[in-house]
């Protein structure tokens, strides 16, 4: 509207102007009052992209320069300035003062429009706001240095029981060395043997004993599998190896906590079709930018993945394991998007090292945006369904919102 109310203002002037030809002096200033209103008609004619916002003030604020100059030009003030007229809504007045009018009205609202954009939240910024910190899970993530990781969650366990729980994770961590060694020996299937290395590997890490309890999970199946392939006296020993892990995490508050959450979820058969599609994108998606993500991402959330079964032989605790593990994920994503983007935003001027900027700008506008929004809006459908959860589809949609702006 205003640009056609100052297109309107502007034939005004010149065409007064032209129908006082006659007096147009030698200096030339009746002939320039005519050659500028012409121009903020041609300017102020032309199409605006939708939501091109700052091209569409640079011409306002272009024009405005020029009704400046007419404001001021000898011809104006002589034969224009007290010409009565009527634009728009206004009443006879004199071209001076509805000149000066418009011209610090439109300033104005071009002033307080800029200011109303720049203290609006860009998508990628609202994704903050929306994002609770992660939850208990097999997994937890962090960005550190541009790179997605794989985040090191120490044991926790009351004071009283500490003695007692490394005592069990040091025997355990034995008997894993051992039935490791004799299932290599005795030409077992590798991905057996893997399972078990694996699970030696976490025990002595010590490290988030939730990814230890689901994991067992997995220990269990190769249990049941192996039974025909080992004398009764190995099998027996791997299966009393599987249950002392349970015994140890259940001595863990993170634990327990975990195993009462996963009851209440609501899982249907469908929910864990769905999320083995998901997690195998995820997965994929990971696996494809190795140097943004380290390679332990993938590679455990694969281990977390192996433990769910399909359908009826789903076990709850596992697909509530790669459900929040999911959801961890995309939590870390989105406030280490939000962070970088306006840390990269706030120190540009400053002289930011090239790898942040390298990171902030990589990481948000390719990989973290483009690639998992719409994963985790579908990962959003099942965690709505199943726990109640509405902010993962919600992120999914800003990533996606924010990936078409360009990342804000």
């Amino acid at each position: 509207m205003k640009r056609i109310e100052l297109r309107q203002l502007a034939n005004t002037i010149g065409n007064e102007a032209l129908q006082r030809s006659r007096l147009w002096p030698a200096d030339g200033s009746g002939r320039e009052v005519k050659a500028l209103t012409e121009a903020i008609v041609r300017r102020l004619s032309d199409s605006i992209a939708i939501g091109d916002v700052h091209d569409a003030f640079s011409d306002l604020q272009a024009s405005i320069g020029e009704f400046r100059s007419i404001l001021s030009n000898y011809f104006f003030r002589a034969e224009l300035s007290s010409v009565r007229t009527w634009i728009g809504e206004e009443s006879w007045r004199p071209l001076s003062m509805l000149l000066i009018a418009t011209i610090r009205d439109t300033e104005t609202g071009i002033a307080e429009q800029l200011s109303a954009l720049q203290k609006e939240p860009s998508p990628i910024e609202r994704l903050a706001s929306l994002v609770p910190d992660q939850s208990p899970a097999p997994l937890k993530f962090e960005v550190a240095d541009g790179v997605l990781r794989a985040k090191e969650v120490p044991f926790s366990v009351a004071k009283q029981e500490q003695v007692i729980a490394e005592a069990a994770r040091l025997e355990l961590l034995s008997e894993a060395q051992t039935i490791s060694d004799y299932l290599t020996s005795s030409n077992q299937d590798p991905s057996f043997v893997d399972v078990v290395v694996r699970m030696r590997d976490l025990l002595g890490a010590e490290i988030n004993i939730i990814q230890i309890g689901i994991f067992n999970l997995t220990l269990s199946k190769v249990v049941d599998k192996i039974e025909q392939e080992l004398p009764d006296s190995w099998h027996g020993r791997l299966q009393g190896f599987s249950i002392g892990i349970g015994m140890l995490v259940s001595q863990h508050k993170d634990w327990l906590q975990f195993a009462e959450n996963s009851a209440r979820a609501n899982f249907q058969q469908e929910d864990a079709r769905a999320l083995q599609a998901i997690g195998r994108e995820i997965v994929d998606k990971l696996e494809l930018n190795k140097r943004l993500v380290d390679p332990g991402v993938p590679r455990d959330l694969r281990h977390v993945m192996g433990s769910m079964g399909s359908g009826r032989q789903s076990n709850q605790r596992a697909l509530f394991a790669s459900l929040m593990s999911f959801s961890n994920l995309l939590a870390v994503i989105a406030k280490s998007v939000s962070s970088l983007s306006k840390k990269y935003s706030s120190d540009a001027s400053d002289g930011i090292g090239e790898g942040v900027k390298s990171a902030a700008s990589t990481a948000t506008k390719i990989t973290l945006l483009s690639l998992f929004g719409t994963v985790f809006i579908s990962l959003g459908a099942v965690a709505a369904r199943v726990l109640n959860v509405e902010w993962i589809g919600a992120v999914g949609k800003l990533l996606v919102e924010a990936g078409k702006k360009g990342a804000g």
